[in-house]
């Protein structure tokens, strides 16, 4: 499947559009698991791929962020 993206450095907002639209018919995402921060997907660097430091899984969230949202509720209810 040849992709249609463009990486040169002159883009506009339709041209970006035009990639995510892409994107997303290539990578599916339609759910989220209950470890990743959905909230965070809004935001320029929420999209990245974790490793929780408490319990060992991955999860997608904020890039600065080292615990799941699993073990971070678990952490305020004790």
């Amino acid at each position: 499947m040849t992709s249609s993206f463009d990486f040169g450095h002159a883009r506009n907002i339709n041209s970006i559009e035009n990639d995510i639209k892409e994107m997303e018919t290539l990578f599916p995402i339609d759910k989220y698991g209950e470890r990743d921060f959905e909230e965070d997907m809004v935001q320029e660097n929420g999209c990245y791929l974790n490793f929780c430091i408490v319990c060992g899984h991955d999860f997608v969230g904020n890039k600065h962020r080292m615990i799941c949202k699993l073990c971070v509720e678990k952490e305020v209810e004790e």
